[in-house]
């Protein structure tokens, strides 16, 4: 047991002086911290910068998708109409061919018929097209939850090489 307490007594020595030189690192690595901190600072401004283009070339390609919808559905609307004329002319040409009067019911039941088919079909295309808009703003809106996904991974990340660099 005598020669326990001597080389008790070193090992505390040398764990003091451990400690010192331990804690002498740490103040002049303090430096590293501020330039690592700096780094981190950095990363996170470049990838919020890349989110923000990355956010404004997408609303600008969603404006020119929702243009290009409704600029198709209003040419869509003006073909159907212009078809539905041509289609009434064509029923009352061959009506008028027939002998049919303008008045008799048979004549307004055919062209009630065809009114009703353009209805379904503009309703269709109305449809259609919100469910094109639906994905617009679905694609919208997975861009934000990334963008929400990368920083957080970012600042995860960034927390995990700080507690790496104490060690």
């Amino acid at each position: 047991m005598g020669t326990f307490l001597p080389v008790l007594g070193a090992v505390t020595q040398t764990v003091g002086a451990l400690s010192t030189i331990g804690s002498a690192f740490n103040t002049i690595s303090g430096g590293d911290d501020r330039y690592r901190r700096a780094q981190q600072d950095q990363a996170m401004r470049d990838l919020k910068a890349r989110q923000a283009q990355g956010n404004a070339e997408a609303q600008a390609n969603a404006e020119q998708q929702r243009s290009t919808i409704a600029l198709e559905a209003k040419e869509a609307d003006e073909r159907r109409r212009a078809a539905l004329k041509r289609a009434v002319a064509k029923r009352n040409a061959r009506f008028g061919a027939t002998g049919i009067g303008g008045s008799g019911g048979s004549r307004e039941a055919v062209l009630l018929g065809l009114f009703d088919e353009s209805e379904i079909e503009k309703q269709n295309r109305k449809n259609l097209d919100k469910i094109r808009y639906g994905a617009i703003d679905n694609s919208l809106g997975f861009n934000a939850s990334r963008n929400v996904l990368e920083q957080t991974e970012l600042k995860n990340r960034q927390r995990l090489d700080d507690i790496a660099s104490r060690y």
